[in-house]
């Protein structure tokens, strides 16, 4: 992925495909500037069957969401399909910490999360960012009515308020919506494969911002945010949940010895190489697979 400034001063994303081991690369001109691929999670590798989903938006929020997913055609070549409009009025896809995913693939379907800036009709601002989840269907490109699944922060008009979302073994969707310096709120999906309901979110730590969300092949889940609930100390925190237990306490993994405003970047992925050999992992990667 990159971008460029088009004829008229616009930010538009490109999009770099090889077809010759990345000798060479044509270039796809995408039409928003905000671009991110579905990273690879656990128990997401379907998204390895086709080419990458790509979620989109524009430069700055309330904004507008998009999904296209590029179809290969038989001389290897790409065509970018017309995408299709998520949700609007919503934060732009920019979390330049955590990287959790918006979006994850099983089978055919793609589970989407993401927050407005404004609050619903009958709620206050001062709930939080809403946090809603729908289904984009990718044989047919139709989306589900989106579902209210919680809020995230104190103040709806916060952008650092955005989701994550992630997928276990047994198909349950587990979602966290990021405050600022505030508790992140946590729930599930009460059905595989569906975001139709949803457990009543709870709050999980405190002074956290930026957290991602990865489920692992024993469906723990991981989450690492900046946390500033000690003395406006920005440390990096790592916040752990096994499958049938509560949230454990949190677990410091960088502390800084001064005070005050810092941010990490961070990331957090999962390498399917490395997971347990009692769970399947990518063809062809059998020959690399590496003790933890």
């Amino acid at each position: 992925m990159s971008c460029w400034l088009d004829s008229n001063g616009s930010r538009r994303g490109l999009l770099l495909h090889s077809r010759d081991n990345l000798q060479t690369w044509t270039v796809y001109q995408l039409p928003y500037y905000f671009i991110r691929f579905e990273k690879l999670d656990g128990h997401n590798l379907d998204c390895l069957t086709r080419p990458p989903v790509i979620i989109m938006s524009g430069y700055f929020g309330p904004t507008n969401i998009y999904i296209t997913i590029p179809v290969k055609q038989p001389d290897g070549t790409l065509v970018i399909p017309t995408p299709t409009l998520v949700g609007d009025g919503v934060m732009e896809i920019d979390p330049h910490s955590g990287d959790g995913n918006n979006v994850i693939t099983h089978a055919d379907k793609v589970f989407i999360v993401y927050a407005r800036l404004s609050p619903p009709p009958g709620h206050s601002s001062s709930e939080g960012s809403p946090t809603y989840a729908i289904t984009y269907d990718i044989n047919t490109k139709q989306i589900t009515e989106p579902v209210l699944v919680g809020f995230g922060g104190i103040v709806a008009e916060d952008p650092h308020n955005w989701p994550a979302i992630t997928i276990d073994g047994n198909g349950i969707l587990h979602v966290i919506m990021n405050g600022h310096h505030d508790p992140f709120r946590y729930a599930y999906s009460t059905s595989p494969y569906s975001t139709a309901a949803w457990s009543s979110p709870i709050n999980v730590s405190s002074g956290t911002s930026y957290g991602s969300i990865n489920c692992d092949w024993q469906n723990t889940l991981h989450v690492i945010t900046r946390c500033s609930n000690i003395s406006y100390n920005f440390r990096l925190t790592y916040h752990r949940k096994k499958t049938g237990q509560n949230w454990e306490a949190d677990n410091n993994l960088v502390n800084p010895f001064k005070s005050y405003y810092k941010v990490w970047f961070h990331k957090i992925a999962l390498d399917p190489v490395t997971q347990d050999s009692s769970f399947p992992i990518i063809p062809g990667a059998e020959s690399v697979r590496f003790q933890r």
